[in-house]
């Protein structure tokens, strides 16, 4: 009895230790987007251990066919299980953001301490409810895409964050990923991207269950492209064509052109020195 006791324990054990791992090579502060929420301004209710911005200008946010609509804030809320349930598939809660007849570019991000020289991936789970009506069960247009700054840049749109490609996703959550990034400093910051297509009366993203964690360096490794200063091409040397010699025959009258053609052919040839 007591062999099969600690051998239930020892695969007990083995069963729950990988979830354990998995859970603790999580970087991330709140990476299940649960509660408390708290408010940072009017109407952006942010996760706790996570920030946010949005893009402000005017510009196609998708280049398949977008429209030149101006880029606005969303609203920022939590979306908690007791109310739409579909909407969290991990922990009570999920962070939204949304464009009421408007489209936008927004992220919520967080910096974590890494190792410089090592390499991170990061990932998250990523729904969305797009629709003019109230069918929540429907598949829209909205785009995610989730970036990693390996200077921990915090602003989104700065040149130095690595983007993976957009990624579409309906009402069911599909798990994206990042691509894979060498750390240069102590810190990384990892941002969560949702980008609005038309002007629809619900144009809601949702995000849950996110990660980022350590991971080998590998073929698909993306490394920060430094910027180099234009180098400079030496003009290539021209070599004037020679003035054709023009040499009137006898009795030949001679044009103005001709004239100017022979002056500069004699004075090509002969030395004039001025006293």
């Amino acid at each position: 009895m007591k062999k099969v006791l600690a051998l239930s324990i020892i695969i007990a054990f083995m069963l729950v230790f990988p979830a354990m791992a998995q859970k603790q090579d999580n970087l991330l502060i709140n990476p299940s987007l649960e509660a408390p929420y708290t408010e940072r301004k009017d109407r952006v209710i942010i996760a706790h251990g996570w920030d946010w911005d949005y893009w402000d200008r005017y510009m196609p946010p998708v280049s398949d066919g977008g429209n030149s609509y101006p880029l606005i804030q969303p609203e920022y809320k939590e979306s908690p299980k007791s109310l739409d349930p579909i909407r969290v598939i991990d922990g009570n809660s999920a962070q939204c953001w949304f464009w009421a007849f408007a489209i936008g570019d927004a992220v919520i991000y967080q910096t974590v301490d890494v190792e410089p020289g090592r390499c991170y991936q990061g990932g998250a789970s990523a729904s969305s409810w797009v629709s003019n009506k109230e069918d929540t069960h429907v598949d829209g247009e909205m785009y995610f895409n989730i970036g990693l700054s390996p200077e921990a840049e915090t602003v989104a749109w700065k040149t130095g964050v690595i983007w993976a490609p957009y990624q579409w996703s309906g009402w069911e959550y599909r798990d994206i990923q990042s691509r894979v990034v060498r750390a240069t400093g102590p810190r990384m910051t990892m941002f969560l991207r949702a980008t609005s297509k038309w002007k629809m009366r619900h144009n809601d993203a949702y995000y849950d269950n996110a990660w980022l964690r350590e991971v080998p360096c590998s073929d698909t490794l993306i490394e920060p492209t430094p910027t180099l200063p234009p180098t400079a091409t030496p003009a290539p040397t021209v070599t004037p064509a020679p003035q054709p010699t023009v040499t009137p025959q006898p009795g030949e009258c001679v044009s103005v052109e001709q004239l100017i053609a022979i002056l500069l052919d004699l004075i090509s040839r002969v030395k004039i020195e001025v006293e």
